[in-house]
């Protein structure tokens, strides 16, 4: 292969919104105008792509055409920064030209006249990079995004406070040895990192993991008692199969046999856990996405989710998504083709919740509002559709409150209070963050319409952050 002897600085001078803003407006030329097999090979040797990625984004059966692909390949780089951004136009530079002045405004200097007809040498052909990491312009290959599963306390100076549910930006695996990386705090509306500092590292947030659900488990219910301005989540329970392969066990898997060395023994603790329950997950991979359109809409619990989308389907932007009946021909033809959600409770087979309505609402620039099970928003993350989930939670006074819309719903208060136990127990599953209303945010069900309206509003502005499944 040749080496590259050219790049354009001008791009490792730009911000990382600034390039991945810049591809984002021209995102329907590139995903019409881009053959994925011919950029992958440069950019694995770029470090941005691992040959897992490349699989995926070449063979998945999930992607039915070329302009899918391209979009997943794009969503990939896209959790790799800025290194991900440059390396993608710099692909483009060599195989398509044309595409590359488009987007960057900048002439390249020829197809071929920038490569040597030499065989390559290690690290040649990346020599700007190299004197970019020096130089501090650019990160290390390690660049990917994970949504932490438990609270961390800072226990030394330079440590992260992290709290359940963060987004951070890992940017360094190796620092100061294998013990901790180097990531920063992501904020909810873009993908740049903003506070700075160090975490554990997977397998010492496990160790952590598990202390904290010991600790928990001991504690009296009087001393869980949350604080009064809300309870602040500790943990949230993830687990895998212990076979399942993950880039991120493979940290876990290297820590462990470190601390296997006879002059650091293991505590029998952790060899326990780490021997019988290996599936505690307290960092999950995840992926950033930015969807254009007006999000679907489901609440937990659903009962809830009946009242209020009685209420919204009047304003606009807001309209049920309605089941459709489908003969058995149709059914078979839309089950083949991925497009069944959900059936319909008591249709009796007949009426079914598809992907079709819910784009076909999308496409309207209106909210569908869902009334579907939790466990469907992985089918729906199959499908690039990412809806918004509002959690209301509800107590005996909350119950109260609603107590007149339940009884148009013929259902008690009672009745509401053991769904809603039940279905809260399904969130931590959810592969995406959820919105959970204020407790005492709301005093009636107009102040509660006014609170899930501000609350739709402000999760669409959000970067989605789409949990990368282990299976």
């Amino acid at each position: 292969m040749a080496t590259l002897h050219r790049t354009d600085s001008a791009l490792t001078g730009l911000d990382e919104d600034v390039l991945w803003d810049m591809m984002e407006s021209h995102r329907h030329r590139i995903v019409s105008r881009v053959c994925p097999s011919r950029l992958t090979p440069y950019l694995r040797q770029a470090k941005v792509l691992d040959q897992l990625d490349e699989e995926e984004v070449l063979h998945s059966p999930r992607f039915t055409n070329t302009a899918m692909r391209v979009g997943h390949l794009l969503d990939l780089l896209q959790a790799r920064g800025k290194n991900g951004a440059v390396a993608f136009l710099e692909s483009l530079k060599f195989h398509n030209p044309d595409l590359y002045t488009l987007l960057t405004g900048l002439q390249p200097a020829g197809d071929f006249s920038s490569f040597s007809a030499q065989p390559a040498q290690p690290g040649r052909g990346y020599k700007k990079l190299v004197q970019d990491l020096e130089a501090k312009v650019a990160t290390s290959g390690d660049s990917f995004y994970i949504r932490v599963n438990l609270a961390l306390e800072a226990q030394a100076v330079g440590e992260l406070q992290v709290q359940c549910n963060d987004i951070l930006h890992v940017t360094d695996t190796m620092f100061r040895g294998r013990d901790c990386w180097h990531a920063c705090r992501v904020g909810p509306y873009g993908t740049k990192g903003t506070e700075r500092g160090t975490v554990p590292n997977y397998a010492g947030a496990q160790q952590r993991l598990i202390a904290l659900i010991q600790d928990m488990a001991q504690q009296s219910p009087g001393a869980r008692k949350p604080p009064s301005g809300g309870p602040q989540k500790l943990v949230r329970i993830v687990s895998v199969d212990r076979t399942t392969a993950s880039p991120l066990r493979s940290s876990l898997e290297g820590a462990l046999s470190e601390r296997s060395r006879p002059e650091e023994p293991a505590s029998s603790t952790a060899c326990f856990w780490a021997e019988s329950c290996f599936t505690l997950v307290p960092y999950s991979l995840v992926h950033p996405c930015r969807p254009g359109r007006p999000r679907p809409v489901l609440f937990v619990p659903r009962v809830v989710g009946r009242i209020l989308s009685e209420r919204l389907h009047l304003l606009q932007g807001f309209e049920k998504c309605a089941a459709e009946y489908l003969s058995q021909e149709e059914y078979e033809a839309s089950s083949r083709r991925g497009d069944i959600i959900q059936e319909k409770e008591g249709s009796g087979g007949r009426y079914w919740v598809t992907c079709r309505a819910i784009e076909c609402l999308m496409e309207k620039n209106t909210h569908a509002l869902l009334d579907i099970r939790l466990d469907r928003v992985c089918a729906l993350h199959g499908m690039d559709i990412f809806p918004i989930v509002i959690h209301i939670p509800v107590h005996e006074k909350a119950a109260r409150k609603l107590k007149k819309a339940l009884q148009r719903l013929s259902t008690s208060e009672e009745q509401l209070l053991e769904a809603g136990r039940q279905e809260e127990g399904t969130l931590d599953r959810v592969p995406c963050l959820c919105s959970s209303l204020a407790p005492d945010g709301w005093s009636d069900l107009e102040t509660l319409l006014g609170c899930v309206r501000s609350a739709i509003t402000d999760e669409q502005k959000k970067v989605v952050w789409t949990e990368q499944s282990p299976r």
